[in-house]
C-alpha cells in the first residue's frame, strides 16, 4: 500500500506537467468570450483539455512510456507521420515559439518593451545556455516556479471573484458555447504533450512503486494521481475562467490581445507591485517550459538522426526554428496550425482509446486463455 504522500506528490508531479503560464491563456480567452455561458464553454474545455490529456497518459504508460510502439500501432508510416507532426507542433513550430511570445507579452506590458525578433532572439539563446548542460538552478527553477504561478493565480482568482466588475460582461450571441471550449482546448496541445512527457511521471512512479508499470498496482496509483493532478488543473482553469467571465468587459475595451490576457487581469485586479511580480513569474515560466521542450526535441532530433546530429546542434536547429516561428505572434501561429491541429488532436485522442482498449482486451484474453484447461 502507498503513502499518502506519494500519492500526492505523484498527483501534482502530473498538474505541474500540464499547467504552464501558455495553456492558463485559453481558460482565460474562454472565460472572456463566453461570458455568462462560461460554465458551458468551460464543459467543453475541460473535456480537452484536462480528461484527454489524463487518458493519454494512462493510455501511454501502459506501453512503458515509449511513444514509437504506441505511434506505430496504426502502421509504422502513419504512425511515423503522426509522430513527426506531434513533437515538431510540440516543439519549434508551435508550442516553443508560443511561449516565447507569452514571455514577451508579459514582460512588454509594463517592463521591457523590447521587439519581438530581439527578445525571442535573447530569450532562445538563454533557452540555449539553460540546455546544453545539465544545471541545478534549472530543477530548482522548475520546482520553485510551478507553486509560485499556482499562488499567483489563486491570488487573481480570489481578487477577481471577490472585487465587483465594473460593468457586467454580456455574450448575446447565440453559439454553441460547448463547442467553442472544445476546440479551445485543442490549442493547449496538452493531450499530445502528454505522450512525450509520460516519461517523467512513469521516473515517478517507479521511485514509489517497486512493481513493474504493466501490474495492476502501479496503475491504480497513476489513475489516483491523475485525479489529484487534472482535479487541481480542472479547479484552477474553472477559477481562471469565471474571473475573466466577470471581468471581460474592461479586457474587451482595452483590446487585450491574447497573449497578454493573464497579465492584464494581474495587473487589474492585484494591488501594488503584484502586477509586476506577476509579469516576472509568467515570464520565468514560459522559460521553464522552453527549456524542457527544447531538450526534448533536440533528444529526439538525436534518436532519430542515430547520433548523426550531435545534441548541441539538436539545440541548435529546435531554437533557429523556434526563433523564425515566433515572428508570426501568439494569434498568428494559432492561426497558421489551428487546421493542423484540429484534425490531429482528435487523431491522438482516437489512436489513445485505440491502443488502451486494445491493451485491456489483450490483457483479458491472455488471463482467458490461461484459465482455460488443457
Amino acid at each position: 500500500m502507498w503513502k499518502q504522500h506519494s500519492l500526492w506528490l505523484t498527483g501534482f508531479t502530473l498538474f505541474a506537467m500540464f499547467f504552464g503560464a501558455g495553456n492558463v491563456t485559453f481558460p482565460l480567452l474562454v472565460g472572456q468570450y463566453a461570458a455568462q455561458h462560461y460554465a458551458w464553454a468551460m464543459g467543453g474545455l475541460l473535456l480537452t483539455a484536462v480528461a484527454t490529456p489524463i487518458l493519454c497518459l494512462l493510455s501511454i504508460l501502459l506501453f512503458q512510456g515509449d511513444y514509437k510502439i504506441f505511434f506505430t500501432r496504426i502502421g509504422r508510416w502513419p504512425g511515423w507521420i503522426l509522430l513527426l507532426l506531434g513533437i515538431s507542433l510540440l516543439g519549434p513550430l508551435m508550442v516553443i515559439p508560443r511561449t516565447v511570445t507569452v514571455a514577451h507579452a508579459a514582460l512588454g506590458f509594463d517592463l521591457l518593451n523590447l521587439p519581438l525578433m530581439l527578445f525571442s532572439g535573447l530569450f532562445c539563446v538563454l533557452v540555449f545556455l539553460g540546455t546544453i548542460r545539465e544545471s541545478v538552478f534549472t530543477y530548482i527553477l522548475g520546482y520553485i516556479l510551478t507553486p509560485l504561478l499556482v499562488i499567483f493565480c489563486l491570488l487573481m482568482i480570489s481578487a477577481g471573484l471577490f472585487l465587483p466588475p465594473e460593468m457586467p460582461h454580456i455574450q448575446d450571441a447565440p453559439q454553441n458555447f460547448f463547442v467553442y471550449g472544445l476546440v479551445e482546448g485543442y490549442f493547449t496541445f496538452d493531450a499530445i504533450a502528454a505522450l512525450f512527457f509520460a516519461g517523467l511521471l512513469l521516473t515517478s512512479l517507479r521511485s514509489f512503486a517497486k512493481d513493474k508499470i504493466h501490474e495492476y498496482g502501479t496503475l491504480r496509483l497513476a489513475f489516483s494521481a491523475s485525479l489529484i493532478g487534472g482535479g487541481m488543473l480542472g479547479l484552477i482553469y474553472l477559477g481562471l475562467a469565471a474571473v475573466s467571465a466577470r471581468h471581460g468587459y474592461i479586457l474587451a475595451q482595452a483590446n487585450i490581445p491574447p497573449e497578454q490576457i493573464l497579465t492584464a487581469l494581474a495587473y487589474y485586479l492585484l494591488p501594488g507591485k503584484l502586477g509586476i511580480f506577476a509579469s516576472v513569474i509568467v515570464m520565468l515560466a514560459c522559460f521553464t517550459t522552453a527549456l524542457a521542450l527544447t531538450k526534448l526535441f533536440a533528444e529526439f532530433l538525436q534518436d532519430i538522426s542515430r547520433q548523426k546530429i550531435s545534441y548541441a546542434w539538436g539545440l541548435v536547429i529546435t531554437l533557429s526554428v523556434a526563433w523564425i516561428m515566433s515572428a508570426l505572434g501568439f494569434s498568428g501561429l494559432i492561426a497558421w496550425f489551428a487546421p493542423i491541429i484540429k484534425i490531429c488532436y482528435p487523431i491522438v485522442i482516437a489512436l489513445s482509446i485505440y491502443n488502451a482498449a486494445g491493451w485491456v482486451y489483450r490483457r483479458y484474453a491472455c488471463n482467458k486463455t490461461a484459465k482455460t484447461p488443457a
